[in-house]
């Protein structure tokens, strides 16, 4: 009996004095022993300030960085537990503070981005399985730069984000449902309010279907102005204050992606005129087309599209929207059928040639003239009916 109580003291001694010695050697060593691990996987520069270990298994490290990736304030890692046989190491919860990525160029991302495959890619040189409870980032900025536009490019930012994602299983072999939830905001101008984003939603990414919402609010038009700089001229329009609301209802099933999305023109001012200046066409045409999509959606102004993409490769193009305007002023008047002549005598600004053709039968030659000349739809018409009555009254 006393052997084995001896025994038993002993292995106890043995054991804490390892378990002691696994601890020291990991809070002098870990750092250096991480780094360089990091590096032979990702071939990028790694930088690691501080790393702790603390019972049972909680690492800790301080400014974590990734050269030409990303950079990390604080991160605290939780483990669970490992389970050699299955191969599989269960995280209860991470926690990123003073998350940085970017700035991403879209030139280059375009480059290198290829389908999702996250199962074929993912590092042989771990034979580990993930499974994380729980991942909270906050305090996060993502920054890119599209060169697309212009050879300086625009600078999009995501600032002060917050990002809660459950259940994720890495490398993704199996199907599971993760959920996520995105809060932050996007700077734009000095002098107007930044723009708020929140996603929410859940996806299956190894079916890769999907169902999330997108609510991004107060979005300044001005500042994204050179994505639409083909179809609108802000000098001679006159605009100076152009304010969006954006909403997307996105759904994939087999990795086909569709997002019913809503533009809501939230606010639009423009610039006063001085005495005597004349006002530009721009400005005209401009106010022409706010007051047609006031007259058919009321003060609320709504242009909905869809977008049909791939869940592991989104594409998006702009000239959606443009289609979607376009089709808009073609046909809404169809949806209103109870228009008669004195409700189009009465519809405020001009339209486009499109439009007319649907409000009325005048001529093609009138239509043109009239927009050339930049006069009023109503006058326009009220004239051309006055002239086809005194015609019918002099015959």
């Amino acid at each position: 009996m006393k052997i084995l109580i001896k025994f038993f003291l002993v292995s106890l001694i043995i054991f804490l004095f390892g378990l002691i010695g696994f601890y020291v050697f990991f809070n002098l060593k870990g750092s250096s022993i991480l780094t360089k691990r990091l590096e032979g996987i990702l071939n990028k520069e790694v930088k690691i300030d501080k790393f702790s270990i603390s019972w049972p298994l909680n690492l800790t490290t301080e400014q974590f960085e990734i050269k030409d990736l990303f950079k990390i304030d604080k991160i605290f890692l939780k483990i669970e537990g490992i389970n050699i046989f299955r191969k599989v190491i269960t995280i209860s919860e991470i926690k990123i503070d003073g998350f940085k990525m970017g700035p991403l160029l879209f030139k280059n991302i375009e480059k290198k981005t290829q389908p999702l495959d996250l199962i074929s890619n993912y590092p042989k040189i771990i034979p580990f399985c993930f499974i994380i409870k729980h991942l909270i980032i906050e305090n996060g900025n993502l920054s890119f730069v599209d060169n697309h536009i212009s050879e300086k490019g625009l600078s999009i930012l995501i600032k002060d984000f917050k990002l809660k994602v459950e259940n994720i299983i890495f490398p993704i072999n199996s199907p599971y449902i993760i959920s996520f939830e995105l809060r932050g905001n996007i700077p734009c101008q000095e002098k107007v309010n930044e723009a708020s984003i929140e996603l929410i939603g859940w996806a299956n990414l190894f079916k890769r279907d999907m169902l999330a919402f997108l609510d991004i609010k107060g979005i300044d038009g001005i500042y994204f102005y050179p994505y639409y700089s083909k179809w609108v001229d802000l000098e001679k329009s006159k605009i100076t204050k152009a304010i969006f609301n954006f909403t997307s209802n996105l759904y994939s099933l087999n990795n086909d992606l569709t997002a019913d999305c809503n533009l809501e023109l939230v606010e639009i001012a423009f610039k006063p005129r001085t005495s005597g200046e004349q006002e530009e066409k721009a400005e005209r045409i401009a106010l022409a087309i706010l007051d047609i999509f006031k007259y058919i959606d009321g003060e609320r102004i709504n242009l909905q599209f869809t977008v049909k993409t791939k869940m592991d490769k989104p594409e998006f193009n702009l000239e959606i929207i443009h289609d979607a305007f376009k089709q808009k002023i073609s046909y809404g008047y169809k949806e209103k059928k109870q228009l008669s002549i004195d409700d189009i005598l009465n519809l405020p600004g001009k339209v486009i040639e499109e439009t007319l053709k649907q409000a009325t039968g005048i001529t093609k030659t009138v239509i043109t003239e009239t927009i050339k000349a930049g006069v009023k739809v109503k006058d326009a018409l009220g004239n051309t009916i006055k002239e086809e009555k005194d015609n019918a009254k002099d015959n």
